[in-house]
């Protein structure tokens, strides 16, 4: 005999179970938003109560097209902020859009505004409270000083006057959150107008508590003490030679040290005694009278600034420092590395100086022998094939033989290993390490950007093939 299911069926003299009023009111909230959420539009009451969280019809917005529809917070402040700025001046409204964590996103400002002369263009962004969102000015040198504007309470806005509006052109917005939906205005005024938070009462944070004091800053150990550090440090990573170079500052706390580099990779410390304060902020940058190569620069704060540059021939260069004591005492510490025969001499010295650049002090020391696969390429995508040993590993480095505005993205994939790799703006190069494990071949993929680009690409073994795979991969 089979059994079978079916459903039990109800009399219509079964009584019915009633759930209780909230719970059903609950379940119509959930099941049914759309019939749910009129009522509370409404101002319904229950038991001659208003319901709680009702929104009444005169707290709603009314669009320009008169219908009446209520569209949350973000859409009152909006309205607030168009009715405010609107009064001054032309706006310029963008629909709202959503972004997700990590996408950036153009705001489209008129021309015509940025290329006049005078008056001023305010951008405003708003999101939900709890959303977290950063406008950025551009990306060429001079956008890049300015202090990228983070959103506080879900508003975000910079303005610019006069011939500063220029640097609005690239405005974008980057979405720090994981999701949130932004809405922008733009404004056109003849000065600066009142800052939205200024009228949004919802937007205004209150006032901040002061930053914490963490104490004085540390005095700096002598010049002589941290020169021998320096020194020893050098030294135990292989360097070939360390020079010292006492030096006294002049007035203002400048100074210049004319250099001569031989071909390898050096790395240059200015150290600086410290001020009254204890506290001295030294910054660096290597000049090249001769040449158009860019040089390093060093402009953290601190009271050591440390430069490393790499050379495919004899150099003569000048090193110039600021923002040390005045008539003080200064030593200028010179590490050098001599460049590896694994990289040919054929390849010239620019060529071999910037591979150097990119694989770096470490792994420059592991390469063993010479390239095992050489390439040369121009802008675009480059993808190459790639015969590798099980268990071996290697190092694959590529940089610029010519161009301008070089950037690089390097990738290499295998049946096992899948490593990335990329560079920013004007860089010479770029380079990566992984291990076989157990394939037999593979691919390099290079990505250059810029303009007229041409590159030259190397794979060196740093590790040869064991008898059992399964290696870390290296760190590049």
């Amino acid at each position: 005999m089979r059994a079978s299911w079916k459903r039990p069926s109800r009399s219509n003299d079964a009584p019915r179970r009633r759930a209780p009023w909230g719970l059903g009111v609950a379940l119509l909230g959930l099941a049914a938003p759309a019939l749910a959420a009129p009522a509370l539009a409404a101002g319904l009451v229950a038991d001659g109560a208003p319901v709680p969280g009702a929104v009444r019809a005169t707290d709603r917005v009314r669009p320009a097209d008169g219908s009446l529809r209520d569209e949350g917070e973000l859409a009152r402040d909006m309205a607030r902020l168009v009715a405010q700025w609107g009064a001054r001046g032309p706006i310029q409204r963008t629909p709202a859009r959503l972004l997700h964590r990590g996408e950036r996103r153009r705001l489209p400002l008129p021309a015509e505004a940025l290329g006049a002369p005078a008056g001023c263009v305010t951008v405003a962004v708003l999101g939900a409270h709890d959303v977290s969102f950063v406008l950025q000015t551009g990306t060429d040198a001079v956008s890049r000083r300015a202090w990228p504007v983070a959103s506080r309470a879900g508003l975000a806005e910079v303005t610019r006057c006069g011939p500063r509006k220029a640097s609005l052109r690239e405005l974008t917005v980057h979405m720090r959150s994981p999701r949130g939906i932004l809405e922008s205005v733009v404004h056109l005024s003849a000065d600066s107008p009142p800052p939205a938070r200024s009228f949004l009462a919802s937007r205004q944070l209150g006032p901040a508590l002061p930053p914490g004091s963490i104490g004085p800053r540390p005095r700096l150990a002598p010049v002589k003490e941290r020169a021998g550090r320096l020194e020893r440090a050098a030294k135990r990573a292989g360097a070939s030679r360390v020079v010292h170079t006492a030096l006294t500052s002049d007035g203002a706390g400048r100074g210049t040290l004319p250099l001569r580099l031989d071909p390898g990779c050096h790395r240059l410390d200015v150290l600086a005694e410290g001020d009254a304060s204890g506290g001295t902020d030294v910054d660096a940058r290597l000049v090249d009278l001769h040449g158009d190569e860019p040089l390093p620069e060093d402009v953290s704060e601190s009271g050591q600034a440390s430069l490393s540059v790499c050379v495919g021939r004899a150099e003569r260069l000048s090193l110039v420092y600021t923002g040390t004591p005045g008539r003080s005492d200064v030593m200028v510490t010179v590490a050098s590395w001599p460049l590896p025969e694994s990289l040919p001499e054929a390849w010239g010295p620019l060529a071999r100086a910037r591979l150097a650049g990119a694989l770096g002090r470490e792994l420059l020391g592991s390469l063993q022998g010479g390239p095992i696969q050489t390439s040369l390429g121009v802008q675009g995508v480059t993808r190459l094939p790639l015969e590798v040993e099980p268990g071996a590993c290697y190092a694959v480095a590529v940089a610029a033989l010519r161009g301008a505005g070089t950037s690089f993205a390097l990738g290499v994939r295998t049946d096992a290993v899948h490593r990335e790799n990329h560079t920013r703006e004007d860089t010479g190069g770029v380079a990566l390490s992984f291990c076989a494990e157990g394939a037999t071949a593979g691919n390099v993929e290079v990505h250059a950007g810029g303009f007229g680009v041409a590159w030259v690409l190397g794979v060196w073994q740093t590790a040869p093939a064991t008898t059992s795979a399964g290696h870390g991969e290296l760190d590049g």
